[in-house]
């Protein structure tokens, strides 16, 4: 896993965003992935505060470390109807 300092732009967000997601940005991804890939982002924004975006930022940076945990976390909403 690499390890890169993440520093935010004060305008355009966004298209840092897109410009700056996995390797070589969002053009990479099929055009409904991206769209799905967006709409959690927004859903995050949108119902989370503060606390809880920081919660989950620490829960996906421990899940990039651990491809068997992701599968099982995974496997566990699905099992839930997610």
């Amino acid at each position: 896993m690499r390890k890169k300092k993440i520093r935010l732009p004060k305008k355009d967000i966004y298209k840092w965003f897109y410009n700056s997601f996995g390797i070589g940005g969002l053009i990479n991804y099929y055009e409904e992935d991206q769209k799905e890939i967006l709409k959690a982002i927004k859903v995050l924004l949108d119902k989370c505060g503060s606390i809880e975006l920081e919660f989950i930022g620490k829960v996906l940076i421990k899940l990039s470390e651990k491809s068997f945990t992701q599968e099982e976390f995974l496997e566990e909403l699905e099992n839930l109807g997610f």
